[in-house]
């Protein structure tokens, strides 16, 4: 199995170092994976801020790495956080290393936190919505240093009236930014963090995959989105489960920013039984 999303002690928010996630998905049963830790530029919050030496973090993922070779292949990524006025320091982060994989995330919108709220306070839930995708839409439409864009509904994972905001109704709003990926020969991440952390569901939502697929997008990774080593490939069956229902017969892995498809009838065959 491939978990292309998660965490060690370079991002700010973990604390686990990056031989114990290595080792967490060797057991985990794991064939390969990618190290994505955080860099957001200007991340609207006084109490947090992600940024590391990538150099350094980027060295340490490919020297320990090393040493589990004969076990597991382990894929040198980042995750970063996009905005519209940090786009042109992204790129530059993105071109000045050799990623094998970025993922492209938003935590902040209009310059306000999603994770504390600030995003949808003095907002209904359809301005929110309307905001999310349309910031993301116009980014999309210049930016593309990245593998896939990652939680792609996260809008809806910090607040309840969002969540509940009808699919269909807001199909249009959202498809929009999905053809710009698909336009780039890019892709989307299944994250799978939200079973877990009481969302009820993946990022994005069945819904949205299905979209997706219609539209012609073919590019999907998985990701646990893991802070420990506990919780590497944490539903994936599920996320499995739902490609399959959505009309997917394969997920990818990346190498120098690659896409490689790997047939989800291997996995099936290998992992899933």
């Amino acid at each position: 199995m491939y978990d292309y999303h998660m965490h060690s002690y370079f991002s700010t928010d973990c604390a686990i170092p990056v031989k114990e996630m290595i080792e967490g998905a060797v057991t985990a049963g794991m064939k390969e994976i990618a190290i994505t830790d955080h860099v957001d530029y200007e991340y609207n919050s006084t109490e947090i801020q992600f940024d590391f030496d990538v150099e350094v973090g980027l060295r340490e993922y490919e020297v320990i790495g090393e040493e589990y070779a004969d076990r597991i292949t382990v894929r040198k990524g980042i995750e970063i956080g996009i905005q519209p006025h940090v786009l042109g320091r992204c790129s530059v982060l993105v071109n000045m290393h050799a990623f094998d994989f970025v993922i492209a995330s938003v935590h902040n919108a209009g310059k306000q936190d999603l994770y504390n709220g600030d995003f949808y306070r003095d907002r209904t839930p359809e301005e929110a919505l309307l905001y999310f995708y349309d910031e993301l839409y116009q980014m999309l439409k210049d930016y593309k240093d990245y593998s896939v864009i990652g939680h792609f509904d996260i809008v809806k994972r910090y607040n309840e009236d969002v969540k509940a905001l009808p699919f269909e109704k807001y199909r249009e709003v959202i498809a929009k930014p999905l053809k710009e990926i698909i336009k780039a020969g890019k892709g989307i991440e299944i994250n799978l963090s939200g079973i877990r952390q009481g969302l009820g569901e993946s990022l994005p939502s069945l819904d949205v995959l299905k979209l997706y697929k219609e539209l012609g997008g073919e590019i999907v990774t998985l990701g646990s989105d893991s802070h420990v080593p506990e919780t590497i490939g944490d539903q994936f069956r599920l996320g499995v489960g739902m490609l399959k229902e959505a009309g997917f017969d394969k997920i990818y892995r990346f190498e120098r920013m690659q896409p490689i498809p790997v047939p989800l009838a291997e996995l099936e065959a290998k992992y899933l039984i």
